[in-house]
């Protein structure tokens, strides 16, 4: 039975929340997303060598996966500059990176175009879950306070 892409991008996503924790899922996102058919799948799989990267110890084995990742991303912004779930996963990925790789021109546009794009979740194919999981997360690592999302008028968590 050949899955319907929302069936294998709800799954990429469910596999993306436990690569967070877990290095076995973590190689597992990375063989599911290694031929990606849209830019958003090409998100994930940037998030893949991040996440696998953070998996390992020796710091000489993340540096490449890192470096990776960020070109990836690069590639995947640029192919849909406002996607709000590539934004998502670039601030989110980034945000745990070391400081000499990360830009902070680059977080914070991408958190300003999250945050205009993510009250339309629906043009991305972002059930509304996904995008109270997405609001919580950047809460939860406090890239975003409740203060913003009101000065904003995001009240997708409160919905």
């Amino acid at each position: 039975m050949v899955k319907e892409p929302q069936d294998i991008l709800r799954e990429t996503r469910r596999l993306f929340r436990e690569a967070i924790r877990s290095r076995r899922s973590a190689n597992q996102l990375l063989k599911q997303t290694s031929s990606p058919s849209s830019p958003v799948m090409l998100a994930y799989h940037a998030s893949a060598h991040a996440l696998v990267a953070n998996h390992l110890l020796n710091p000489l084995k993340k540096l490449p996966l890192a470096q990776k990742s960020l070109s990836l991303f690069q590639q995947a912004v640029s192919s849909d500059p406002d996607h709000a779930e590539i934004r998502f996963l670039r601030m989110a990925i980034t945000a745990n990176m070391p400081s000499f790789l990360r830009n902070a021109e680059t977080a914070e546009n991408d958190l300003t175009t999250f945050l205009h794009s993510i009250t339309a979740y629906e043009r991305f194919s972002i059930e509304k879950e996904e995008a109270k999981a997405f609001l919580q997360h950047l809460l939860d690592i406090q890239l975003i306070s409740k203060q913003d999302l009101s000065l904003l008028h995001i009240n997708i968590l409160t919905s």
